[in-house]
């Protein structure tokens, strides 16, 4: 970091402690690379990232997201899979997770057969409390460096756009929660030929930014570069990845298998060698 980033990260750290309880900080809990997250979302403006971060931390109180974590159960996760897949599934070239989703058959009345739009959410909000708290510090420990950001593939095949604007306010919401809260962890995007139609429809939700910091790859020889072929389900582009039980429900990477405990462990490693 340069030196004006650092004199950044500090004032931030030293004017949040200075609120007290307001400034909801923790240096026990709340570690360097974290602020510097929403210090690069807010291009080093230590004022925008301050409100960014006390808003953050808001909403988690007022979302309960630490209890979703520990007790949130998807009792429908089975039927909701059937029609949108999406699910965490080993890793790319550079180590870090890889996040499917599958777009093909989601509708508006689907998902209200099924489950919730606050449920919808809650579950996103559950996968991405796994990936900060257990994907990414086991992606770190075995490369031995912090590994902070996840790439995404999305699968278009069979969409129909009529079927996606009755759900536009709930992707803009799943936009917002991933931005606001979780700033600075996409940074690749398996675009296939139809995604540009989609990323017309969402783009006008996402902060420039984000989509500055993120790579687009189609689906060539650059896809595998990024992302390897045994990494990928057989079903996609590319894939040649058969988990017996289905990749969507496989779990498949480096956390599976590892206890609650081996995984805060781990977390814990990780925040005090590589976080500050």
């Amino acid at each position: 970091m340069s030196a004006s980033q650092n004199a950044a990260l500090a004032q931030m750290q030293g004017d949040l402690k200075t609120l007290g309880p307001a400034g909801y900080y923790d240096s026990d809990r709340h570690d360097s690379a974290t602020l510097l997250r929403f210090l690069r979302a807010r291009n080093f403006d230590v004022e925008a990232a301050k409100t960014m971060w006390i808003n953050s931390q808001k909403w988690r109180e007022a979302f309960k997201v630490d209890e979703l974590y520990e007790s949130f159960v998807s009792t429908e996760k089975a039927a909701f899979d059937a029609f949108y897949p999406r699910y965490f599934h080993k890793t790319d070239q550079g180590g870090r997770p890889v996040y499917f989703q599958e777009l093909g058959n989601l509708t508006f009345e689907k998902v209200g057969k099924t489950t919730t739009s606050q449920r919808l959410l809650q579950s996103l909000v559950v996968q991405l409390e796994a990936l900060e708290r257990e994907k990414l510090p086991v992606c770190s420990q075995i490369q031995g460096h912090l590994v902070e950001t996840v790439s995404v593939v999305f699968r278009l095949q069979g969409v129909q756009w009529q079927n996606l604007l009755p759900m536009m306010m709930d992707i803009r919401k799943t936009i917002m929660i991933l931005q606001d809260n979780y700033p600075q962890r996409v940074t690749a995007v398996g675009a296939p030929y139809l995604f540009p139609s989609f990323w017309y429809m969402v783009k006008p939700y996402i902060a420039p930014a984000t989509h500055d910091k993120i790579h687009f790859i189609g689906h060539s020889t650059d896809f595998l570069a990024v992302i390897p072929a045994a990494s990928i389900p057989a079903d996609y582009y590319h894939g040649e990845c058969h988990c017996p039980e289905g990749c969507a429900n496989s779990d498949a990477g480096p956390w599976h298998g590892k206890s609650k405990e081996e995984l805060r462990e781990i977390e814990r490693k990780v925040r005090s060698s590589m976080c500050g």
